[in-house]
């Protein structure tokens, strides 16, 4: 078993050493250092699926917000950046209304949802309305797991009841407490 070890081990160092001298004569290969940059972008618009309108007419302004925005400040691999938990965030405005269904109920505007979910959970998603290439969310880095959910089914049966308690003299002080823990504004509540 021993040899067969050592063996296979070999096999995977050769591997290793091929595939190396591969990737510096690929590197060597590029003279034009704009082909790196364009070169990410494709990487960086095939992450989030987003394509060319037309062949040649480049990507929206998000995809080049992005890799802009990693250029000057992310200082780690472009992939391991690309793909983390935390990474980078692009979507659509349909998309967000998916992502953040408990905010429906205030507004079906994905820039409303967006301003509510940035508010409510301490996000900082922005748009990037690209006359040419449509509009996407976009975020330079962003955590499904950083936020938990509100659980509006929670807000509308605080609401029903301070309301029942109010019509029978109750103090609801204690209650409207709980309510303004949320962070909704008055408005927002109305709608919920």
């Amino acid at each position: 078993m021993d040899s067969l070890e050592e063996e296979m081990r070999k096999w995977e160092e050769e591997r290793e050493k091929e595939r190396l001298a591969f990737l510096k004569k690929c590197h060597e290969k590029i003279t034009d250092d704009s082909t790196v940059y364009l070169g990410l972008s494709y990487i960086l618009a095939n992450r989030f699926r987003i394509s060319e309108t037309y062949h040649g007419s480049g990507f929206p302004d998000v995809v080049y917000e992005l890799l802009n925005y990693y250029v000057d400040h992310v200082d780690e691999d472009f992939m391991k950046w690309l793909h983390k938990d935390d990474g980078p965030f692009v979507k659509t405005p349909a998309q967000i209304i998916k992502i953040f269904p408990e905010f429906s109920c205030i507004s079906n505007k994905p820039f409303e949802v967006m301003k509510i979910a940035n508010q409510m959970y301490g996000l900082d998603m922005k748009y990037d309305d690209d006359e040419w290439h449509g509009t996407y969310i976009y975020a330079y880095s962003f955590d499904y797991n950083s936020f938990t959910p509100v659980d509006i089914e929670e807000v509308k049966s605080l609401k029903d009841e301070i309301k029942v308690l109010e019509k029978h003299g109750v103090d609801t002080s204690d209650l409207e407490k709980k309510l303004a823990e949320y962070g909704f504004t008055p408005e927002q509540l109305e709608m919920i």
